[in-house]
C-alpha cells in the first residue's frame, strides 16, 4: 500500500535550499519514493495551515517512508533542512 510524506516547509537559508535540491530528488528515488507536488502556490480551502511550499512525496509503503527518513543517505540532507528551513512533514498511508 503506497505512503506519502506531506511537507509543509520555508526555507530561510537559499544556499542550504540549492544543496538540498541538488541531492534530494535521487535519496528519495534510491528508497523507492517519488515526488507528486512541490508547488509555493497552495490554496487554503480551509484552516490555518499556510506553509510557503508543500510537498507531497509517495513512497511504496509506510516502511520504505521510515527507511528513506531515517536512512544514512538522508541523514545529512535532513540536518542540511533542518538547519536551513521551518518544517512539518506527517506520514500518511494511502489507499489500498
Amino acid at each position: 500500500m503506497p505512503a506519502y510524506v506531506l511537507v509543509g516547509l520555508e526555507w530561510h537559508d537559499h544556499e542550504a535550499f540549492a544543496a538540498y535540491r541538488r541531492e534530494i530528488v535521487e535519496v528519495v528515488e534510491r528508497h523507492g519514493g517519488r515526488f507528486l507536488a512541490s508547488s509555493e502556490e497552495a490554496d487554503v480551502l480551509e484552516g490555518d495551515w499556510r506553509p510557503a511550499r508543500v510537498v507531497v512525496i509517495q513512497f511504496p509503503s509506510v516502511a520504505a517512508a521510515r527507511e528513506w527518513y531515517g536512512s544514512d543517505d538522508y541523514r545529512p540532507l535532513h540536518e542540511l533542512r533542518a538547519r536551513g528551513a521551518t518544517t512539518d512533514l506527517l506520514l500518511v498511508d494511502g489507499l489500498g
